[in-house]
């Protein structure tokens, strides 16, 4: 009986630890892939998309988009590696595992003439990063002109069964969640 309950123990360790491995490798290429982001070496980071995505959109026009989200003339962006949280249990659905989490991330953006800017540019400008981001997760910093935003935003994160090459998904709005819903089965987007 002693026996038994030793192998149980022990399966059960190893699942845990098998687990946590697996976590951990999620948020190291989920964390390397934030990185590629803010060294805006967007060639490498797509290679982190859900491949599906470039049936919508192809690969060249994705990195164009990111290269003008992320270098937009009037904005000057400051950002660190995000912090990963919420891990939902994985799920295997159809051979591949999916994990939902959140990244959460502070943003500093300031106006590049941000010296010659009214108040009332200011003011525009904050509400329209509050309809975005959130009341409350915008604040600003006259003396250095930076916007600080605090966002929080749901991944998707999927691999093979038997694997930890993980690609990701991080949804921004609903109709982000319509197009993912292509492709990621309605039980993880939810």
């Amino acid at each position: 009986m002693r026996h038994t309950s030793l192998i149980i123990c022990f399966l059960l360790l190893s699942f845990a630890v098998k687990a946590q491995s697996s976590n951990e490798k999620l948020i190291q290429q989920f964390l390397k892939y934030n990185q590629l982001m803010i060294d805006k070496n967007f060639e490498e980071a797509v290679n982190y998309t859900m491949p599906e995505i470039f049936k919508i959109v192809t690969k060249e026009q994705l990195i164009q988009v990111l290269k003008q989200t992320m270098n937009p003339p009037e904005l000057e962006f400051k950002m660190g590696l995000p912090s990963p949280s919420d891990f939902q249990q994985v799920q295997i659905i159809e051979g591949k595992k999916y994990v939902r989490f959140f990244n959460n991330s502070t943003i500093e953006m300031r106006l590049t003439d941000y010296k010659n800017t009214s108040p009332t540019s200011f003011a525009i400008t904050k509400a329209a990063f509050e309809k975005q981001f959130g009341q409350g997760n915008v604040t600003y910093n006259e003396s250095s002109g930076y916007f600080t935003i605090k966002s929080k935003k749901k991944v998707i994160g999927r691999s093979p069964e038997n694997s930890d090459d993980w690609k990701f998904a991080v949804i921004d709005t609903d109709n982000q969640k319509k197009i993912l819903s292509l492709f990621i089965p309605a039980e993880v987007l939810e």
